[in-house]
């Protein structure tokens, strides 16, 4: 049976964790999803002219690094450099 995740504490941790990686200026906006999972939203310039591969593997490596074996309570991340919006 899965785990329902507390969403808001959860949602914290990955914003600080991110903002950790990537500085103060990042943007990110979090929703829950399936059982207090977190989708997250990023858009911050060390992004910029990056290929989505590239930019997954940036926020990927620093939940994984920053929240350990809780990085698999986000299911969904999408990231943006500023060039791109």
């Amino acid at each position: 049976m899965p785990t329902t995740i507390d969403y808001a504490e959860m949602s914290r941790r990955v914003t600080d964790a991110l903002r950790v990686g990537f500085g103060p200026n990042l943007t990110v906006r979090t929703d829950e999803g399936w059982m207090g999972r977190i989708h997250a939203k990023v858009v911050g310039t060390a992004f910029d002219g990056r290929t989505e591969d590239e930019k997954q593997a940036m926020v990927w490596e620093v939940l994984r690094r920053e929240l350990k074996a809780d990085a698999d309570a986000v299911s969904l991340v999408l990231v943006y450099g500023i060039d791109e919006i």
